[in-house]
C-alpha cells in the first residue's frame, strides 16, 4: 500500500518552546517531522499524531486555526485534562465560551470548560467544541535521519463533535482569482483544446493532448510571488494537474466560493512533495517549491528510528 501513498514533508522549527524527550537523557530538539499520506479513499491528506497510548490520525488542515479531533469515540488517554473556563489556557486559545455537557463526562464532555468553535474546512460545517488538553509526542529530526521521539506537555487543541466530520463540499462556488489564474492557464495552452470539464474542476484536457516530462504534465508554470519579487513559490505540472477520470486532465485548482476567509489557500495537492518548514518563532515560513525538480520526493525521507 506504500506505493499508493503520496507524502509531504512536514518540518516544524520550535525555537522558544522547550521539549521534553522520552529518551534517557531530556534535550531541546530544534525541529519535529510528521509523516502525512494521501487517503486513497478520500484524497486528503492524514497525519497520524501520537498521544502517550494510541497514534490518532488527523486530517491536514493548513487552513485551521488549531487542531481539532474528535473525542465522541475511542479517544484513550490517561492525561486527558478540559481547563476551567476563565483559565489561563482559555485565554491562550482565546476562548471566551463557558461549555457545558449534560452527559457523563468524558473527553469533549465537561461542564464549566471553554468552549470553541471549531471548523472543518472540508463541509464548511462548524460546531461548538471542548478546549482540551494532552501530553503528544512527536519524531525529532536532525536533518535527514530522525531522531527520537520528543513529547509535547500540556497540547491544547479542542475536542469537536463527530457531527463534523460528515461528508460534503460546497457547490456552484464563484471567486475572482480562480478565475484570473484559470483565464492566464488557458492562454499559455491556447494551442490546447480544452475538453468538458469534470467537477469540481474547470479547465480540464484530454490527456493525450498533454506530453509528460520528469516534472510531471509538461504545461506552463505558476509563480507565486510573495512579499519580494525575489521570493517565489513555483508550482510546476506535477503539483498543477489531476487526472479526476481515465483520457482527462484538469487544472487541480478549484474556485473557493463567493465568500471565501482567505483570498487563497494553497491546497494538499500542491504541497505534495514540497518541503515546508514552520518557524513559529519567527512567524515564517520556509518552502523548497518541488522536490522533484531536485531528482527526489518526500517518499525518500528516512523514517526509520535511528540507533
Amino acid at each position: 500500500m506504500a506505493s499508493l501513498l503520496h507524502y509531504l514533508l512536514v518540518l516544524f522549527s520550535f525555537f522558544s518552546l522547550v521539549l521534553a524527550s522520552l529518551s534517557q537523557t531530556n534535550f531541546k530538539p530544534n525541529r519535529l517531522v510528521l509523516q502525512v499520506h494521501k487517503d486513497s479513499a478520500t484524497n486528503l491528506h492524514v497525519a497520524n499524531v501520537q498521544t502517550p497510548v494510541s497514534q490518532a490520525p488527523l486530517v491536514v488542515d493548513l487552513q485551521g486555526k488549531f487542531l481539532w479531533a474528535n473525542c465522541d469515540e475511542q479517544y484513550l488517554s490517561s492525561n486527558y485534562h478540559a481547563p476551567n473556563c476563565h483559565s489561563t489556557q482559555c485565554s491562550k486559545a482565546n476562548s471566551h465560551t463557558c461549555h457545558t455537557c449534560p452527559n457523563t463526562a468524558r473527553p469533549g464532555c465537561h461542564n464549566n470548560s471553554c468552549g470553541l468553535i471549531v471548523e472543518n474546512h472540508v463541509t464548511h460545517q462548524s460546531a461548538l467544541g471542548e478546549l482540551a488538553q494532552d501530553e503528544l509526542s512527536f519524531q525529532t529530526t536532525q536533518g535527514s535521519n530522525p531522531g527520537p521521539l520528543a513529547r509535547v506537555p500540556q497540547f491544547l487543541f479542542a475536542c469537536a463533535p463527530s457531527s463534523l466530520l460528515q461528508r460534503g463540499l460546497p457547490k456552484n462556488a464563484r471567486g475572482s482569482i480562480f478565475r484570473s489564474i484559470a483565464q492566464f492557464f488557458t492562454n499559455e495552452l491556447s494551442g490546447i483544446p480544452q475538453t468538458k470539464p469534470v467537477a469540481p474542476f474547470g479547465v480540464c484536457y484530454e490527456s493525450n493532448k498533454i506530453t509528460s516530462s520528469k516534472l510531471g504534465p509538461a504545461v506552463p508554470n505558476i509563480d507565486l510571488v510573495l512579499h519580494t519579487q525575489n521570493v517565489v513559490w513555483r508550482i510546476l505540472g506535477a503539483n498543477l494537474m489531476v487526472q479526476p477520470q481515465n483520457g482527462v486532465t484538469c487544472l487541480g485548482f478549484v474556485d473557493g466560493g463567493a465568500h471565501p476567509k482567505a483570498s487563497i489557500v494553497i491546497g494538499a495537492y500542491q504541497l505534495e512533495d514540497n518541503l515546508l518548514q514552520f518557524d513559529l518563532a519567527k512567524s515564517r515560513l520556509g518552502f523548497s517549491s518541488s522536490l522533484l525538480s531536485r531528482r527526489t520526493n518526500c517518499a525518500n525521507f528516512n523514517f526509520t528510528v535511528s540507533p
